[in-house]
């Protein structure tokens, strides 16, 4: 990354350096000089002062105070990582003060103080006060192609080249979309030509990209192919954008069904820590008849997501649909949806949907006690989709076995076999890499989930199951034998079937997390002791090496040692030694616990999902699935003691496979690669 930003020979990067400033979820700090010697060295529109690496230095200041409350890293190490930069920066730029003043100005107004952290707008405030005072800002039009050396030229490039536009045009193209207008896609792709060369000159992608969304949105109706191509550039312009990935399949599910429901997989495993993509997924797969495997994603979603108003009343439904074609015993299934429903109305008792399943619900059990044998009679008719889902729905043993010979458009074997017989490597597939991967864990949890229950109630067997997310992460490895994501899918399976686990090569954080859950397993089998020296330090080895990683690895470090302890034997200084770990880890979940609370809340106010960081993610879903029910008070201030200690062990021996799963999420995204980050879209 480095090489790349130093001999750059034109403007193509632009992009990735202005998104590397930002500091996205997954990059370290150190990324941080990367980006901006990116901007630097690109080449430059005026000859004169640099406005955009000034703004570039600022992007980075508030990136890095986000991490300061993110709690990626500490206030002291943010603020001189950018007392650093800033130092260099400057020295780029001599005896250029009023320009500089100009910029601290605009970027230090009082609306904008809370971008920034404590000692960072410390820092920035006083190095403004030894700053001349700012002139007045010239005008903002850009006139000029002589005037290189002049403010204006220097102001355009600060400003990005000023809007030619006006901002209202897009909504105004849109309305003509949806209104089917004469020539209103060749309207729409004029302005989209305005934007995408004001984008290719600053990197500034975000204008694009809304369009794009916005043509594409109100033309899938009746023009699914002109969608799906605005859909795709949105992608091409910003990979990491979340709704143009969610928009892709909704196009995708009217015109081509069959790639639907792959790209559904692959855009929940690039984004594990949204509800909506997982939820979404779940109707694609009950949209094409596969009920089991619908019903299977949200228990997964709701282990992960617990109390998704959308989770819950979806799995409520095809609990409900499941007893009406006698699928499973009413009585039990039924309070299972019962309690589903309650749960969304707790949270938003005007909710229309759960509302109706309940009453669906006790109409059926009025059937029930009459002893009916047609239970659909004393329900309301079947909607069309319950209908079509009930003609169409296909066994999950069959969905499994078809789905192993078609995960993506070109088989892999095929792939690997050009690969022997050539000198290239096979072409790979984005979404066939993010398609197998989430296959593969959704089938690997799916396993846990069935050995947990009685014979009789499985509907597939767990060693199908495993057998088939061996099938598709061997794929993976074949392609990318170091894959950090396909090795510990596989060391999971091999710690579900007690088996020996598969060497892991690497050293990311999630290699290191399964490392520290197989020797916490190993402890538990074979009776560790916390006071023998040689059986302490072989657990806790692979926990002390993620310890010198990074500071963002410390919460997942505090469930690591909690766990560990609890793993090993020795009365009250084990005791001890969990209610120490738990108590940090609270300590650091309690604000981003906080800010997934206000998420949670605005978002049945407005009825939709919640918008979740991944540290807001891990932070709720350890709340409501560890510390809650162990009668522990997250927004508590007094250390945890050995009775909690014991409170949290009870209930981990109820939950530790999704513990586990939560444990392994938020590793995999400490140690997600730049390439993921900021590679192409499918």
């Amino acid at each position: 990354m480095t090489a790349a930003a130093l001999y750059q020979r034109d403007d193509s990067l632009r992009a990735l350096w202005w998104r590397l400033a930002d500091l996205p979820d997954g990059f370290p700090i150190r990324y941080a000089p990367v980006a901006l010697t990116g901007v630097r060295r690109l080449p430059a529109v005026s000859r004169g002062f640099r406005y955009d690496v000034a703004i570039a230095l600022f992007t980075i200041a508030r990136a890095l105070s986000r991490r300061v409350r993110d709690g990626g890293c500490s206030e002291q190490i943010a603020e001189e990582e950018f007392q650093l930069l800033h130092q260099r920066t400057r020295r780029q730029y001599p005896a250029m003060e009023q320009r500089w003043a100009e910029v601290y100005r605009q970027e230090l107004r009082s609306d904008k103080r809370d971008d920034y952290s404590n000692l960072i707008w410390q820092f920035l405030d006083g190095e403004s006060n030894r700053l001349p005072q700012a002139t007045a800002a010239p005008s903002r039009r850009n006139d000029g192609h002589g005037a290189s050396n002049g403010l204006q030229a220097d102001q355009a490039v600060y400003h990005g080249l000023a809007i030619t536009w006006d901002p209202r045009m897009p909504r105004e193209i849109k309305f003509a979309i949806g209104g089917r207008e004469h020539r209103a896609v060749e309207r729409a792709e004029a302005f989209l030509n305005q934007q995408r060369d004001y984008a290719r000159k600053n990197g500034v992608t975000l204008n694009l990209v809304q369009s794009l969304h916005l043509f594409a949105s109100g033309i899938r109706n009746y023009n699914l192919h002109q969608a799906e191509l605005w859909v795709r550039e949105e992608l091409s312009w910003e990979p990491e954008n979340v709704r143009g990935w969610s928009l892709l399949v909704d196009v995708l599910k009217r015109n081509h069904p069959n790639k639907a429901w792959q790209m559904a997989w692959a855009v929940a495993d690039r984004f594990p820590f949204d509800p909506y993509v997982h939820n979404e997924l779940a109707e694609v797969l009950k949209e094409q008849g596969r009920i089991a495997e619908a019903e299977e994603v949200y228990r997964q979603a709701l282990d992960d997501f617990p109390g998704d108003i959308v989770a819950c009343t979806g799995l409520a439904d095809i609990v409900r649909f499941r007893v009406k074609r006698g699928e499973c015993a009413p009585t039990p299934a039924l309070d299972e949806a019962e309690h589903l429903y309650n749960e969304v109305l707790a949270q938003d008792p005007n909710d229309h949907f759960a509302r109706d399943g309940q009453e669906k619900v006790q109409r059926m059990r009025v059937a029930l006690s009459r002893e009916l044998t047609d239970l659909s009679d004393a329900s309301t008719p079947p909607t069309n989709e319950e209908a079509s889902n009930e003609d169409q729905s296909v066994p999950w043993n069959q969905s499994l076995e078809v789905d192993a010979s078609r995960t993506t458009d070109e088989p892999i074997a095929s792939q690997a076999t050009d690969a022997r017989s050539s000198s290239h490597l096979p072409r790979w597939n984005a979404t066939g890499y993010h398609l197998r991967l989430a296959r593969a864990a959704f089938m690997r949890r799916s396993a846990r989930r069935q050995a947990a229950l009685p014979t009789e109630q499985r509907n597939i067997p767990p060693e199908r199951l495993r057998a088939g997310a061996r099938k598709l992460l061997e794929e993976v490895i074949l392609l990318r034998p170091n894959d950090s994501r396909a090795q510990t899918e596989l060391a999971m399976l091999a710690m579900d079937e007690n088996a020996a686990l598969p060497e892991l090569k690497g050293d990311s954080v999630a290699i290191l997390a399964i490392a520290a859950q197989a020797a916490r397993l190993k402890s538990k089998a074979q009776g560790y002791r916390l006071d023998n020296p040689a059986q302490r330090d072989e657990v806790l080895l692979p926990i002390r090496r993620l310890k010198s990683v990074h500071p963002a690895i410390t919460p997942l470090v505090n469930l690591q040692e909690g766990l560990a302890h609890l793993a090993m034997l020795d009365g009250a200084a084990r005791l001890n030694s969990v209610a120490t770990a738990f108590t940090k880890l609270r300590n650091w979940i309690r604000p981003h616990e906080a800010e997934a609370s206000v998420s949670i809340s605005e978002a049945v106010k407005s009825q939709r999902s919640p918008v979740f960081t991944a540290q807001m993610w891990w932070s709720h879903a350890l709340t409501k699935q560890l510390f809650e029910p162990a009668n522990i008070d997250v927004k508590g201030q007094s250390m945890l003691m050995q009775a909690d200690a014991r409170n949290l062990s009870e209930r981990l021996e109820r939950v530790s496979p999704i513990i586990s799963e939560l444990e392994l999420g938020y590793a995999r995204h400490l140690s997600t690669p730049v390439d993921d980050l900021i590679g192409a879209a499918a």
